[in-house]
């Protein structure tokens, strides 16, 4: 999802705030939501002349508009004695709606049943265009100041419907717009000067105009598809709807306990809260600080303890803080423990910095012909939220997001891998899990492996760079993993999350506390003081939180969301939020197929100025790729997209029984190919063998063997014969569930597995016995 920030007026000048909503998924991994935008019409103007009346037939000019006597004008048949617009409206007419009963005299003209008018598909369950609209009728994004009626989404009192300018006290459909008017007409040359990042205003506009402009209308409550092309019919599931609804329970948040911490600090100052002893009734004996250090990726050491009275300036990146003290009335010894980021720039790294910006300008410059502050790029993810999870538990980040900072979506944003790690890899490099070995990402670093990151590219740009987890233990690029072998970022939060884990007793509630404060508002806050401390200085920040649950981090997210925009820290920025994937356990672009390598090519042009330039710099080979400031193909499939089958949407299904004979021998083959890749990783001894308990579901795939010829191919110089079923199974012993493209090849009555395995509910600690991240899947260790 793309979105826009408006930017706050000053007296001086307006500055402009580019935000960049990253899509989430949805329960099936397809978004269903966007704001409607019309498609091409032809608007004519409405005038308070006489035009039409009764008593000027001859001439009849409705809407001025010269009509002859079979005009079709609106689609209308409109009779010789044209009243068209006549001011006396029946008030239950729906006017200019596609479904007209034949006697409405919608405007006192005659309109068939059938009229198209304004040839635009509307859910006909909500009147667009209609006088009397239901209040959550959402036709048109239907938020309409008093005075401001023309197709406007609360808009400034300047009104750009549909990015005409309107003055404050227009009437709908009082511009004359001619049929190939730019008030439907979106920019379609992929690389006009348009959107040249050559200045940050116009940049910020065409990115609004572009992606927004061409979002289709898709109500929540609609039971209709959403076709891309004849080819991709994307099915629309309803948030709240019967088949969901009794599994949807609100969780009330988890409550720290919100006393204010001994310690306090600002910048680089370390102060001792002495006010809150003299509360507490505590008299200090003695207070000391440590600074945290990385050794590895996994390991940490303190420096020596130096001890303080009050106040203290600190060089460290993160600290550890001892306070003893003794109760006034038992004399007994306390002691209080608090870890702390201490955020300061770093003079080092500033001066390289600053001499790679200037080289980094001096070339954008000569590409784009333009010198500009370039754009900061911040991103916030949160772990296994779908997009219509995000409707029913991120409600008020979600309405900020769209409202405040005037959010784009983008609706059909495809995940395409199963878990963090493949959704995430290409996001940041453009590459795919494809491109690896399985072995490569356990046995090696990540920065060992050839792959240029994006933070890689920023850094050589001059950008400062944060990267921030709440979970060290299943970190993005360490569950299975390696991690890295150098920090990825120059501000790296991974070092104070294992400090926390060492210090666990500081935890609370699941880990949803430490200290006296929510763990998910730590991370948010650190990046908040990150973002304050280079406002003024290109920066870029990726944030992910995997432990909280949805009603938790609403509240986090508003507040931090709130904060950026009072302090003004979204100014010049590209701002990112997003989810890897949905729950596994338990302008044109905005309605076409969109993943991570999308993203990845997007942040390129932010990062160069002009679109296209270095769209493969980080990935060192072709891929599929396309920047959301180039036009994305309206016929786009999962295989250009690099979308695998497993998560492709444009697919028709058809479900099975599952006592059916396809069923069964795809079930039976599918737990057959579980102990097979058991047997050869060499772990019979540790892991049970696996039987089929019952199949949950079949689904067949239609149209899906054109995906598979080249892995029939492959496997066996097969083609493929008959049907593709995705299989839902349950295995015994330990109830273990799995997911899986089946497809039969040609020749042979063996089934053969495609694509990636999804294990679907959780395992735990059962799989402890094996350390490979598949083989964890499939195991239950005896």
């Amino acid at each position: 999802v793309v979105r826009r920030c408006r930017p706050r007026v000053t007296a001086v000048l307006i500055l402009v705030c580019l935000t960049f909503l990253s899509m989430l998924w949805m329960d099936w991994h397809i978004p269903i939501f966007s704001p409607l935008r019309p498609y091409k019409e032809t608007i004519l103007a409405v005038s308070k002349s006489a035009a039409c009346h009764k008593s000027n037939t001859s001439k009849c000019t409705a809407h001025n508009v010269s009509i002859a006597p079979k005009s079709t004008a609106y689609n209308v048949s409109i009779a010789p004695k044209c009243t068209a617009y006549n001011i006396s409206i029946e008030p239950k007419c729906t006017a200019y709606n596609i479904s007209i009963a034949p006697k409405c005299t919608a405007y006192n003209v005659s309109i068939a049943p059938k009229s198209t008018a304004y040839n635009i598909s509307i859910d006909p369950r909500c009147t667009a265009y209609n006088i009397s609209i239901a209040p959550k009728c959402t036709a048109y994004n239907i938020s309409i100041a008093s005075k401001c009626t023309a197709y406007n989404i609360s808009m400034a009192p300047k009104c750009t419907a549909y990015n005409i300018p309107i003055v404050t006290k227009s009437t709908a459909y009082n511009v004359s717009i001619a049929s190939k008017s730019a008030a439907h007409n979106t920019l379609n040359a992929s690389k006009t000067a348009a959107y040249n990042i050559s200045g940050t205003q116009n940049f910020t506009a065409n990115i609004h105009k572009r992606v927004h402009d061409a979002t289709p209308y898709v109500p929540h409550n609609s039971s209709h598809d959403l076709v891309l092309w004849a080819g991709c019919k994307v099915p629309v599931y309803q948030p709240y709807g019967p088949d969901v609804k009794q599994f949807i329970k609100k969780l009330p948040p988890h409550k720290c306990s919100r006393q204010p911490p001994l310690i306090k600090v600002e910048r680089d100052v370390l102060t001792l809260n002495t006010a809150l002893l003299e509360k507490r009734k505590e008299i200090l004996s003695n207070c000391t600080y440590e600074a945290i250090n990385r050794v590895s990726e996994d390991k940490i050491n303190y420096s020596k303890p130096v001890v303080f009275n009050s106040s203290v300036r600190l060089q460290a990146d993160f600290i550890r803080v001892r306070c003893h003290t003794r109760s006034e009335s038992s004399k007994e010894e306390l002691v209080h423990t608090e870890l702390h980021p201490i955020l300061t720039k770093k003079q080092d790294v500033e001066d390289k910095l600053q001499s790679r910006m200037e080289q980094f300008l001096n070339l954008t410059t000569k590409n784009s012909g333009t010198r500009s502050q370039p754009l900061s790029i911040v991103m916030v993810g949160v772990d296994s939220v779908s997009r219509l999870n995000m409707i029913r538990h991120l409600t008020s980040t979600r309405h900020f997001l769209l409202t405040q900072l005037q959010a784009i979506d983008l609706i059909n944003y495809n995940k395409v891998g199963q878990n963090t790690f493949p959704n995430l890899l290409p996001m940041m490099s453009g590459k795919a899990m494809t491109d690896f070995n399985r072995s490569d990402f356990s046995n090696h670093h990540m920065d060992t492996l050839g792959i240029s990151f994006l933070w890689d590219e920023l850094k050589s740009a001059g950008y400062r760079t944060l990267f921030a987890e709440d979970w060290p233990g299943v970190a993005i690029f360490n569950y299975v993993k390696k991690g890295f072998k150098n920090p990825p970022a120059q501000y790296y939060y991974r070092v104070l999350e294992l400090a926390k884990e060492k210090n666990s007793k500081l935890f609370s509630e699941s880990h949803r506390c430490f200290g006296t404060q929510p763990n998910d508002e730590l991370v948010l806050n650190y990046t908040l003081a990150f973002q304050r401390l280079f406002r003024d200085k290109p920066h870029f920040g990726l944030t992910f939180l995997t432990r909280s649950s949805h009603d938790d981090v609403d509240g986090y997210h508003t507040r931090y969301l709130t904060r950026l925009v009072q302090e003004g820290l979204v100014k010049n920025t590209l701002f990112v939020f997003f989810s890897d994937h949905g729950m596994r356990f338990g302008g044109e672009n905005a309605a076409r197929l969109v993943t991570p390598f999308d993203i990845h090519a997007t942040l390129l042009d932010v990062l160069y100025r002009v679109p296209g330039v270095r769209r493969n710099s980080t990935s060192g080979v072709q891929d599929p790729g396309i920047s959301l400031f180039d036009e994305i193909p309206a016929n786009r499939t999962c295989t250009d997209a690099g979308i695998p089958l497993f998560y492709c949407v444009c697919v028709n299904t058809r479900e099975l029984t599952a006592s059916s004979s396809a069923a069964k021998k795809a079930g039976t083959a599918l737990i057959a190919t579980l102990n097979a890749a058991v047997t050869k990783a060499n772990v019979t001894d540790k892991c049970h063998r696996l039987q089929l308990s019952s199949i949950n579901k079949a689904v067949e795939l239609r149209g899906a063997q054109q995906y598979l010829r080249k892995q029939c191919l492959s496997v066996r110089n097969y083609t493929v014969e008959g049907s593709v079923y995705r299989m839902t199974v349950v295995a015994r012993p330990g109830d273990g569930k799995f997911e899986a493209l089946m497809s039969r090849c040609n020749g042979t009555s063996d089934f053969v597995i495609y694509g990636d395995l999804d294990r679907t509910n959780k395992y735990g600690n059962s799989s402890y016995c094996v350390n490979d991240s598949f083989l964890k899947k499939l195991c239950l260790c005896k």
